[in-house]
């Protein structure tokens, strides 16, 4: 299995209700849960995120859609169940989706470059991240470091019970495992102790994604 990281940008053209056919790939559970949502961006996001999870396990696991079973860690973090081997890690900004395999524990985080709010920074980031951030003075430098700190919390598997204050990503041990790339106005990092060589994040138009779906009804 290739290491890789797929970005996959929305088109709003596109509505929700296109891929109703392909809500039967889904346990009833994550149906009800995703009806649940009240604008259909956000439904879509949860929708197409869970389905191209489904696909990338069927193309490199060889497994049927039906064979999928998914458990989450005492801190709420997924996994494929029955599949050690097969890491994974989803995330999803508006308009956009970013999914992340490996053969080692990943983290992945994306977020849409706006104006940044310096109080969240001042509250919850490190002293030399603050610096790295006001020496700066570009919006992208405070969403790289907030998809840093994101993405290495995720990796980790305790999620927000890791205070984002505790720990430092312009430097060190952390520093070292992890990158950023910047797609379209969106930053995008993965944390992962596994080397991402060459092209390591895909882009797909959503235009591909029923294609790939197709393969798993």
């Amino acid at each position: 299995m290739q290491d890789k990281i797929y970005f996959i940008e929305l088109n709003e053209d596109k509505k929700y209700e296109d891929y109703k056919q392909y809500h039967s790939l889904l346990p009833l559970e994550k149906q009800q849960k995703i009806h649940k949502f009240r604008y259909d961006i956000d439904k879509k996001l949860s929708l197409i995120a869970d389905l191209f999870i489904r696909f990338l396990i069927c193309q490199n696991l060889k497994l049927n859609n039906k064979e999928i079973t998914f458990e989450k860690n005492p801190f709420g973090k997924p996994y494929l169940l029955g599949n050690p081997e097969f890491h994974f890690n989803i995330s999803h900004t508006r308009n956009a989706i970013a999914i992340g395999i490996s053969g080692n524990p990943i983290g992945v985080d994306i977020e849409k470059i706006k104006c940044a709010d310096l109080k969240i920074a001042k509250r919850f980031f490190s002293s030399n991240e603050l610096e790295y951030i006001l020496t700066n003075k570009e919006d992208s430098f405070f969403y790289e470091i907030w998809t840093k700190k994101e993405a290495y919390i995720k990796w980790d598997g305790r999620g927000l019970s890791i205070p984002l204050d505790s720990f430092d990503v312009t430097g060190g041990p952390i520093d070292k495992m992890l990158r950023m790339v910047t797609i379209h106005g969106y930053i995008i990092s993965v944390c992962s102790r596994q080397d991402f060589n060459g092209a390591w994040c895909m882009e797909l138009a959503e235009d591909s994604v029923p294609v790939c779906l197709q393969k798993i009804l």
